[in-house]
């Protein structure tokens, strides 16, 4: 009626029923069917009636027991505590025996594995040569590795602690990066390797290199998505511009208040370029225009000629309030007949040249695909003498209304012009 697996245990006479199955034919299949239905107290009532005194005493009794279950349509004897204080009166162990592969023979022990799976934060897997479960004193399972099956474990390692938010700053105040994620990525000897990959969004990717016995590194590069962002490369610029000076710097633990990593020397892999300090002016004022405009620009990888010119006099503009400088020529298109005879008659009166002002109708200037508004965009030109005004007299006096003439205009002996933005 049994079909029994034995084993003998050391120092009784218990029979190992680990891999025991029952088999009681038509009335099995009725316990099976049961179950298959959904009838489990059916199956349970029924399975106890035919196991009724054929249950054999747990060699671990009576601490453990056996519970019949079904697994693959064959009912087994699973090991099954009796109370809570099973695990500590009699409790359940293993024995592994197991090879290295090949990549890990190099450490001498488990832990020297262990330690390189935990740094690394890798799984581990050895090959297991033999497997044994033992209950208290009691060997319950062997399986042994062969040619039909091989065994293995893989041994997860603990997580490093999660990302925390922490501020990277020079100690003298100058400039800080208030707000980065960082956490422990790996471990490599004495070398304790952070960054803050995991935080989503961020602009800057930072690196630490914290070495126990030598020089440590930090990596500050902007992150590949933001290589446009203006801000992105403000804050890279501030940071090798401060990091340039000889200071030190500091990582907090925002949560604590406590420093984590204090560099009070380092140095820059590569000399910071002389054209810095006007490229934060630049950037600065850009992220003004994007506060007040709501808009972001896309830095280019390389500025053409016009950009390049409108960003000089930018820079001429934030610097000294005006662009000063000599013309040549000037042309201008006069829309009404009353202003084209006064601009005649102010010529005529003023051989050696005077002054005009123009102002833009719709004052705005073009940066990097966006229109900047400005609240008034006015050129002055010293100097002016109209070039064609013997012409000029003749159409005139034909000139009608909604009609316009190109004015050109020659320079005189004080041939500078000043051109002045007003930003909002």
């Amino acid at each position: 009626m049994f079909k029994r697996n034995k084993s003998s245990q050391k120092g009784n006479n218990n029979v190992n029923m680990q891999d025991f199955s029952v088999n009681v034919y038509e009335q099995k299949h009725d316990v099976i069917k049961l179950a298959a239905e959904g009838k489990f107290e059916e199956a349970a009532d029924l399975l106890s009636v035919l196991l009724k005194g054929s249950v054999p005493t747990h060699p671990a009794s009576p601490y453990w027991k056996y519970t019949p279950a079904i697994e693959n349509e064959t009912i087994v004897f699973k090991h099954t505590p009796t109370s809570k204080e099973s695990f500590d009166k009699c409790p359940i162990k293993g024995k592994i025996f197991y090879d290295f592969p090949e990549k890990y023979k190099t450490y001498d022990s488990l832990n020297g594995v262990l330690k390189h799976s935990y740094e690394k934060q890798i799984p581990i897997t050895l090959n297991i040569k033999m497997f044994e479960t033992w209950i208290g004193d009691f060997l319950v399972e062997k399986r042994v590795s062969d040619s039909k099956r091989d065994l293995t474990i893989e041994f997860s390692p603990e997580k490093f602690p999660s990302p925390v938010p922490m501020k990277l700053y020079f100690t003298d105040g100058s400039f800080a990066i208030d707000y980065l994620e960082v956490g422990l990525i790996e471990i490599d000897d004495k070398v304790y390797i952070f960054d803050n990959s995991k935080e989503e969004g961020r602009k800057i990717d930072f690196r630490l290199e914290a070495n126990l016995n030598g020089i440590s590194k930090i990596n500050l590069k902007i992150n590949s998505l933001h290589r446009k962002d203006v801000q992105a490369n403000y804050i890279m610029a501030r940071y090798l511009l401060e990091a340039s000076k000889d200071k030190s710097l500091a990582l907090k633990l925002l949560k604590h208040d406590e420093n984590l990593f204090v560099a009070n020397k380092f140095s820059l892999d590569e000399p910071v370029p002389d054209s810095i300090s006007d490229e934060i002016i630049f950037l600065s004022f850009l992220m003004q225009i994007e506060k007040r405009e709501n808009f972001k620009f896309e830095l280019p990888e390389s500025i053409d000629s016009t950009e390049l010119e409108t960003y000089y006099n930018l820079m001429r503009m934030i610097d000294e309030g005006k662009i000063e400088g000599k013309y040549t020529d000037v042309t201008a298109t006069i829309a009404s007949k009353e202003s084209l005879i006064n601009l005649i008659k102010l010529d005529d009166k003023n051989p050696l040249g005077y002054k005009l002002t123009f102002e833009k109708s719709e004052p705005y200037i073009e940066l990097f695909g966006k229109k900047v508004l400005l609240k008034s965009q006015s050129i002055a030109y010293e100097g002016l003498k109209i070039s064609n005004k013997d012409r000029l007299k003749r159409l005139v006096v034909d000139m009608e209304e909604g009609e316009t003439f190109n004015v050109k205009f020659q320079a005189g002996n004080n041939n500078v012009f000043i051109e002045i933005w007003e930003f909002y």
